[in-house]
C-alpha cells in the first residue's frame, strides 16, 4: 500500500515575501523548526505573523499530521486533539489529512519517521538535485496498515519508548553535570591541601 491510499496530501502556503512577526494577533505559523523529534509540534512555541485570505487547505487543525519535505530530517508530527485551534502551515511544511476509518494520525507520523521510510527519504536527497522530498515522492512511499486497535497500540507504545528516551536524556545529563561538580570539589580541595 502506498501513503496516498491513506491520505490526503497537501502542499504548505508558499510566501513569496518576507513575513513581518505579530506579539499580538496574526496568524500562528508552522515553520520547519516548529516539528520536533519524536512526532510532535511546538504547538505553544509557534509565532503569529501577518497574513490574509489564506486559503483553507493550507490551515493545519487537530488531528492533521505536518511533514518537513526539506532539511536533515524528513519528520513528521501529529497535531494532538489538545490544540483547539489552527495554524497555517508554511512550505516546505506539507500537510497530511489521513482517512481516519484507516490509519489514525499518531500512526501515521509514526510510519513516517521509523527508520525504513527515513532510509527512503534519504535515497531521494542524496541525489545532488533533489533536496526536497516532493508530494509525489511522499505519496509513493510503501507502508504497512494494520488494524486500528494495532495501529493505536504502536502509537501508544511509541510514545512511551519516547518519553523513555527524554528521561534517559535528562537523566544523563544531570549525571554528567554531577559528576563535573564531583571532581571540579576534588580538585579544589586538593589544591588547597597539598600534600
Amino acid at each position: 500500500m502506498r501513503l496516498n491510499e491513506v491520505c490526503e496530501i497537501q502542499s504548505g502556503l508558499t510566501v513569496k515575501s518576507k513575513l513581518s512577526l505579530h506579539t499580538s494577533g496574526g496568524v500562528r505559523v508552522i515553520r520547519l523548526q516548529d516539528i520536533r523529534a519524536g512526532g510532535t509540534v511546538a504547538l505553544d512555541a509557534l509565532v503569529s505573523v501577518n497574513l490574509s485570505n489564506v486559503a483553507d487547505m493550507y490551515v493545519a487543525r487537530s488531528g492533521d499530521v505536518v511533514f518537513r519535505s526539506r532539511g536533515s530530517e524528513n519528520l513528521a508530527a501529529h497535531i494532538s486533539k489538545e490544540f483547539n485551534s489552527f495554524a497555517v502551515a508554511l512550505m516546505p511544511v506539507l500537510i497530511l489529512r489521513s482517512f481516519q476509518s484507516i490509519v489514525t494520525p499518531e500512526y501515521l507520523s509514526w510510519l513516517i519517521n521509523r527508520p525504513s521510510s527515513q532510509e527512503y527519504f534519504g535515497r531521494i536527497t542524496r541525489n545532488p538535485t533533489t533536496t526536497t522530498i516532493s508530494i509525489s515522492d511522499l505519496a509513493n512511499l510503501e507502508i504497512d496498515i494494520p488494524d486500528l486497535r494495532t495501529q493505536r497500540l504502536i502509537s501508544r507504545t511509541a510514545a512511551l519508548v519516547e518519553e523513555r528516551n527524554r528521561i534517559q536524556h535528562r537523566l544523563n545529563l544531570m549525571t554528567k553535570t554531577h559528576d563535573h561538580r564531583c571532581l571540579s570539589m576534588i580538585a579544589k580541595s586538593h589544591g588547597q591541601n597539598p600534600i
